[in-house]
């Protein structure tokens, strides 16, 4: 081919790492929603005003995080757009994903990388296994944007858009809290070309600016795994990613894993790593300078290491990796040697990717099943809860532990009775998505809900076989959690009781409701309730709380409290009993229209603890 011939074709080889990840990924454009996007698709429902917009994109969530663009603004656009169809979700990831690899492939030719490296080096980072959640989950949006407004800045600085290049930065805050290492990463550069440095002064007053804001409206977590520990732990957990990027934690899945094999590719792509640089110069430590820069805020969370964290620091080492194939060192056994540690590399990756990404991929379309197949069941029948058996633990994991039916308007699904089985760290167990006993019972026998099972490509009714096996083998004993905001345990309070409105449930004066007693001394009454500011506008009220028709405590409001929580003691003359009355009175009550009822208090939830 002549060199007119390969300038006329080279455009092509650009197409090359997009079609590599887009055939890598297809599991992700095949995924569905799974864990923490249903907390995400449900902002929508507290979208009531402009002030709840501003307060949902803006107020800090899970762990302190402000991320308008990579999740709030990203969920709400979209649901609102596309509902549930979750190909949309992906294909924005996935084309966010290709404006990645063409601005790496750019930055490796324009800072002094042929053609080849800059084709290779966005291969090699989306081989990366740590993009496998990024690419697949949409929750885990946040790393793909925030590595697209990385790469934005740094591009425009190099083509000296500098006012556009700091405009980007800022922007990059909404993506993901990384953003704040973009100064340093440019400090790099500059160092390591022996440049004037102090281009980069606007920028960490920025990110200064923004950590002291940040802190003040989301103080850092103090226990828990995502506690910052600045010790010596940084060094271990540093090797550990480190060691994650030769070979990923998904590799000793595979039947070809031998623990040997992981032990060399670790030394041999540590060594081709540190050695490329030595050769190759400043490019090359720029790029581990990224990695490093990058990984750095993440290296505090000792208990919270994540290969997903990875995913904006690998670009770098990826980089240097396609570098290493422009030394020019003959004889050309030692230029194809030089090839060693990217095919080495590719062939641990790649089908380690491969497997955690299908395997993502089946879960969330199981989870797909569970939800449109319960969502299509209410529609079958309006108005009756729907009970859920036979869910798989990674089912219950992926799916019904983040309540994934809240988005769709519809609430009043539950496990069956009997389910019960372990589930993973920091998830609530399986009895606090299942229907009591008695309440579960209740419905079957009045007809009030419909039991459907999971039965892999779809949702099947039981019914009919299920109500039978249920009267024989599940106790009809009452709940030890009534939930006043559930219809189906209306049969537990008292007559005075309103109708349910939403997820609570409003009392005039006085109202009661029965319950199991504890089985053992010195329980607790856990009572959830609202206090609205009408109930307090003349006054503090006093409720008083009884059991058995004994008064078990006399608590006072103020102010306004939505949600409120309070504590009674249950008397240990109860214990043992089959079931205990709880009494509520306020002392006054106040009247709303267009009704006019006396309303007391609205009440959610009352638990022995």
């Amino acid at each position: 081919m002549t060199a007119n011939q390969f300038k006329r074709w080279q455009p092509l080889l650009w197409l090359l790492p997009l079609a590599f990840c887009y055939w890598l990924h297809e599991y992700a454009l095949r995924s569905w929603f799974w864990s923490d996007d249903f907390a995400w698709l449900s902002l929508h429902l507290q979208l009531f005003d402009f002030h709840w917009l501003l307060k949902t994109m803006f107020e800090p969530l899970a762990q302190g995080t402000i991320r308008p663009w990579s999740e709030r603004g990203f969920f709400l656009l979209f649901f609102r757009l596309f509902g549930l169809d979750a190909l949309p979700y992906h294909g924005l990831v996935m084309a966010t994903q290709f404006a990645n690899i063409l601005l790496l492939g750019w930055l490796v030719r324009r800072l002094g990388g042929s053609i080849a490296a800059a084709v290779v080096a966005p291969i090699l980072w989306t081989a990366n296994t740590s993009l496998v959640l990024p690419m697949g989950w949409a929750s885990d949006y946040n790393q793909i944007l925030c590595s697209f407004f990385l790469l934005s800045a740094f591009a425009l600085y190099l083509t000296g858009h500098y006012w556009l290049q700091f405009l980007v930065f800022v922007l990059g805050f909404g993506a993901l809290e990384i953003n704040i290492v973009y100064p340093l990463i440019l400090l790099a550069w500059l160092l390591l070309n022996r440049k004037d440095w102090k281009p980069a002064l606007p920028l960490f007053a920025v990110s200064i600016a923004y950590y002291l804001v940040h802190r003040h409206f989301a103080p850092g977590m103090k226990d828990g795994p995502y506690a910052l520990h600045f010790d010596f732990s940084v060094f271990p957990t540093f090797f550990v990613y480190w060691r994650q990027f030769c070979v990923p934690p998904q590799w000793y899945t595979l039947p070809r894993h031998q623990p040997w094999i992981a032990t060399v590719a670790t030394v041999l792509l540590s060594g081709a790593l540190l050695w490329f640089c030595a050769r190759i110069g400043r490019v090359a430590w720029f790029f581990l300078a990224w990695f490093l820069i990058a990984l750095a805020p993440i290296l505090p969370l000792r208990d919270h290491i994540t290969n997903y964290y990875l995913a904006i620091p690998s670009l770098g080492l990826a980089a240097v990796l396609a570098l290493g194939l422009d030394l020019n060192l003959p004889p050309w056994r030692v230029r194809l040697a030089l090839a060693i540690p990217a095919v080495l590399y590719l062939w641990i990756q790649i089908p380690s990717t491969r497997l955690a990404s299908r395997w993502n991929c089946d879960r969330s379309r199981e989870v797909r099943v569970m939800v449109l197949g319960t969502l299509r069941a209410h529609e079958l029948h309006p108005g009756k809860a729907i009970l859920l058996a036979n869910i798989t633990p990674y089912l219950y994991a992926f799916g019904m532990a983040h309540s994934p039916f809240r988005a769709a308007g519809f609430e009043q699904v539950y496990l069956t009775p009997e389910t019960n089985f372990t589930t993973f760290d920091g998830l609530e167990p399986p009895a606090y998505f299942a229907l009591p006993a008695g309440p579960a019972l209740n419905a079957l026998r009045y007809e009030d809900a419909e039991v459907y099972e999971f039965a892999g490509e779809r949702m099947r009714n039981i019914t009919a076989s299920y109500r039978p096996w249920a009267r024989k083998n599940i106790p009809n004993i009452l709940p030890s959690k009534v939930d006043a905001g559930s219809p189906l345990m209306t049969y537990l309070l008292g007559s005075t009781w309103y109708s349910l409105e939403g997820s609570h449930r409003w009392m005039p004066q006085k109202a009661t409701l029965r319950i199991a007693a504890p089985t053992t001394s010195n329980r607790k009454l856990a009572i959830t309730g609202y206090c609205t500011e009408s109930q307090v506008h003349d006054g503090p009220l006093r409720v008083h709380f009884s059991i058995n028709g004994k008064e078990v405590s006399s608590e006072e409001f103020i102010k306004p409290e939505a949600p409120f929580l309070r504590i009674v003691n249950v008397p240990d003359s109860v214990t043992g009993k089959v079931e205990m009355e709880v009494g509520i009175e306020v002392d006054r009550v106040f009247r709303s229209s267009p009704s006019d009822r006396p309303l007391g208090l609205a009440f959610g939830t009352f638990e022995v603890r």
